[in-house]
């Protein structure tokens, strides 16, 4: 684990401290979601780079962490944000079902409301599942470097430069997606890690392997 004391300090700490960091997670997601929603509304952004940039953001939620006061018992707010999105995804995605909705303009493939319950719900619920138990552990590196950066970059370079399709795992995949889901899990480790600098996280056989993963899966 690594120290959020100095940190958190910054609020005072505690409940309140965690409450105010809680609100600059939010303040920073609503942010980049306004951002993109302007760029594809102006024709700025094509929605599958404002869906990724979106996808990249949610996942840098956990840096973050050290804003969190770990010793109280609140620093579960850090899902505050996650947990928030996950509720507000499904009555979206499933109920309200707007087409015009900025959430679905900046995170569905092709404008339909149903594709908030796949992708961007499913990468939510890892959120939660991140940051309840594996808050300020080693473990959330390699996690959110994978689904995080490995799977937002993917899609796009996949997409435009594909040079050669095949078959593994995970289904028919392009060697340019490949490529880039692998180089981009490594830069996401590295990102995180200089931020959050958790120990004995630079072993390259679980570098490589988170990688590798990524590619294959």
């Amino acid at each position: 684990m690594t120290s959020s004391g100095e940190e958190a300090s910054f609020f005072g700490g505690g409940l309140y401290g965690n409450l105010a960091a809680a609100a600059v997670t939010l303040i920073y997601v609503k942010l980049v979601i306004a951002i993109c929603d302007y760029g594809v509304s102006e024709r700025i952004l094509a929605p599958d780079v404002s869906r990724k940039l979106v996808h990249l953001a949610a996942a840098s939620l956990m840096i973050w962490w050290p804003l969190f006061d770990e010793t109280a018992p609140s620093w579960r707010l850090n899902i505050f944000v996650p947990a928030v999105f996950s509720i507000q995804l499904f009555v979206k995605g499933a109920i309200l079902q707007n087409p015009d909705d900025p959430d679905v303009r900046t995170m569905s493939r092709t404008g339909k409301p149903v594709e908030l319950l796949y992708g961007p719900l499913i990468f939510t619920i890892a959120m939660n599942i991140n940051g309840l138990f594996l808050f300020n552990k080693s473990e959330s590196v390699y996690c959110m470097a994978a689904l995080g950066f490995g799977d937002g970059v993917a899609p796009l370079i996949g997409k435009r430069y594909p040079i050669q399709h095949y078959r593994c795992p995970g289904g028919v995949k392009s060697v340019g997606g490949s490529m880039a889901v692998f180089v981009a899990s490594i830069f996401g480790f590295f990102f995180f890690q200089s931020i959050l600098r958790f120990p004995e996280t630079t072993e390259w056989t679980n570098i490589i392997t988170m990688a590798v993963t990524a590619v294959i899966s």
